[in-house]
């Protein structure tokens, strides 16, 4: 894709803010990696592109949608800084204002929303730590040796988080009906998902708009592989 194909995909977002009204009246969406309440404020006008840029220009989209209009800002906020330092970058200044609402974030306020998402990030950790088998009770539940269940980490059929030297295995993943003992379809997902074991489970139990509202394991458990598959090879693509 050429540098003039990337400026027309970044151009061709309509932007809107959603109304207080709308605030009122529609539920609450929660980013469970953050914390935060999730506006979708991003669509693409997908007029005029191909085939290929209506793909990227939507996956571009569930991207920015997935933050929090803060850290969208704060972003904005530093495209912004950019802008000024080149003159190639110009045309970014109505995304940028379009984000922000024209608000410009002191480095202080850059400094609050950062530590405030550090620490959204530590509870929502420490949560999941709360919600985990360790190895010696994944080779219980799995009637398997500890050494089979750390190579099944590492061909990734099993989904594990390390914490203090430990291997920590969320307790979602498990599914007794299963011939490996793991929710349908989870070990191709995860091997499909190209960020690191954290995003991965935060990216697994966020509600995602393209499939109704519901987590990709709840879509997975409802024997929808395909559909999440499809949504997984579009993650990390930034």
């Amino acid at each position: 894709m050429t540098k003039t194909d990337e400026t027309t995909l970044i151009l061709k977002y309509d932007l809107s803010i959603p109304r207080e009204a709308d605030k009122i009246t529609k539920p609450a969406k929660i980013n469970p990696w953050t914390g935060f309440e999730v506006n979708g404020i991003i669509s693409p006008n997908t007029n005029g592109l191909d085939s290929d840029q209506k793909q990227v220009a939507e996956k571009i989209t569930r991207f920015l949608n997935s933050l929090p209009f803060k850290e969208l800002s704060v972003l904005a906020e530093n495209l912004d800084e950019v802008e000024d330092s080149s003159e190639e970058d110009n045309e970014n200044s109505a995304l940028v204002m379009a984000l922000t609402e024209g608000k410009k974030y002191s480095k202080e306020e850059r400094q609050q929303l950062e530590w405030q998402t550090f620490v959204n990030r530590f509870q929502w950790y420490r949560k999941l730590f709360q919600d985990c088998c360790n190895l010696a009770q994944v080779a219980e539940l799995l009637e398997i040796t500890p050494q089979t269940v750390r190579e099944r980490v590492a061909s990734q059929s099993l989904l594990a988080i390390t914490h203090n030297g430990n291997l920590l295995f969320p307790k979602w993943q498990f599914e007794p009906d299963t011939h490996n003992g793991v929710i349908e379809g989870l070990p191709e997902v995860l091997a499909t998902l190209k960020i690191s074991t954290g995003d991965k489970i935060g990216w697994l139990i966020r509600p995602n708009p393209i499939l109704e509202q519901r987590t990709p394991i709840e879509a997975l458990k409802q024997g929808e592989k395909n559909r999440v598959l499809d949504e997984a090879r579009g993650v990390g693509i930034l």
